[in-house]
């Protein structure tokens, strides 16, 4: 038997989602990359590909550093939590 249930996602800002949004970040040179980091503080890709993060770090390590810099993401206002848990 599958139990569906409801969950409250994580959305960007109204004000912020052009910002947020980006494709991956292995579509992008290191140069691009660089550029996009240090030119858009609102981009998802400073949680998915935290900078100053050595590409030999261990994966626990590399979550932790996305599960922190996603935290901060949202300690600062640019992911909003929805209201009520919805099926999406």
């Amino acid at each position: 038997m599958i139990h569906l249930r409801p969950f409250r996602a994580w959305r960007p800002a109204p004000d912020k989602a052009h910002l947020v949004a980006s494709r991956s970040y292995v579509s992008y040179s290191d140069e691009q990359l660089a550029e996009k980091l240090t030119s858009n503080p609102f981009t998802f890709l400073h949680v998915i590909h935290p900078p100053g993060l050595p590409p030999e770090v261990s994966r626990r390590e590399r979550f932790a550093a996305v599960r922190t810099a996603f935290s901060q993401f949202t300690d600062v206002a640019y992911m909003e939590r929805d209201a009520t848990p919805c099926f999406h």
